[in-house]
């Protein structure tokens, strides 16, 4: 499932689409900076409902790795739970 980090502050509907989120492997998450980087967030979805979140900036730049967490702490986590 591909999903944006827009999704949370454009507007839309706060519900998860209406796929199981565990249905899917990988949710796969990209992040815009000021619409001058992306980043990715991969969640790997584990059996008894565990997540694995993988962060990844072909950047390296520490300001990107601490704003992509963010999103996911702030934004993405408590959307789809």
């Amino acid at each position: 499932m591909l999903m944006s980090s827009h999704l949370a502050t454009l507007g839309f509907s706060a519900k998860m689409p209406a796929y199981k989120l565990f249905s899917f492997k990988y949710l796969v998450l990209p992040v815009n900076h000021s619409n001058s980087h992306w980043t990715l967030i991969i969640v790997t979805t584990e059996p008894y409902g565990m997540l694995s979140v993988h962060f990844y900036d072909p950047l390296s730049g520490r300001p990107y790795k601490t704003e992509t967490e963010l999103v996911w702490t702030s934004r993405l986590l408590p959307f789809i739970q």
